[in-house]
């Protein structure tokens, strides 16, 4: 309990997350990088490039927008279960 009460910047946790949502971040981008420029580059040649560029673009930014909007619905289902389940365990 004792980690509860440390600010955020020493909270172990805290920085394991943001470690990992950091990391996965730059993963992202290296990845949507390397799909833009296969797909420009190599799979779609001459005037097509640019809208299959725009494809994969608006496609990477759909899937971020939608799993950053459901994300803190799946959180908010799970909360009332991880408490039932303490709660039922403390006493």
């Amino acid at each position: 309990m004792e980690s509860a009460h440390l600010p955020l910047r020493r909270n172990r946790n805290y920085e394991l997350a943001w470690f990992g949502e950091a990391i996965s971040g730059l993963g992202d981008i290296v990845f949507t990088t390397s799909v833009v420029l296969w797909v420009g580059a190599i799979i779609v040649k001459g005037h097509l490039a640019p809208a299959a560029v725009s494809g994969v673009l608006i496609a990477a930014m759909v899937d971020a927008t939608t799993v950053t909007l459901a994300h803190p619905v799946v959180v908010e289902q799970r909360e009332p279960e991880a408490e039932t389940a303490t709660e039922s365990h403390s006493g």
